[in-house]
């Protein structure tokens, strides 16, 4: 399926291990989180069907988190180390 719009991004979040136990991809836990604002998320909505919203998008204009089916088609943000940059 096809959800939203081309400014969400998957982050590498969710609980899909355990309901509201938010893991990164690498399994480390949720520290510091950025939910959009005044819409209770995350809601877990029952769009979701049975599995439920388990995975996160970030919306690019705001920054802001929203949690989304895992089955939705979304671009991805990925890390990376970071590059050194010579002086000529």
């Amino acid at each position: 399926r096809i959800g939203g719009f081309n400014n969400y991004f998957w982050i590498g979040l969710s609980d899909r291990e355990l309901e509201g136990d938010w893991r990164w991809v690498d399994n480390t836990t949720l520290t510091k989180t950025f939910w959009k604002q005044f819409s209770l998320e995350p809601d877990n909505n029952i769009s979701g069907g049975v599995e439920g919203e388990d995975c996160v998008v970030m919306e690019s204009n705001t920054h802001a988190w929203s949690d989304v089916p895992c089955d939705f088609t979304y671009r991805r943000i990925c890390q990376m180390d970071a590059i050194p940059i010579t002086s000529p």
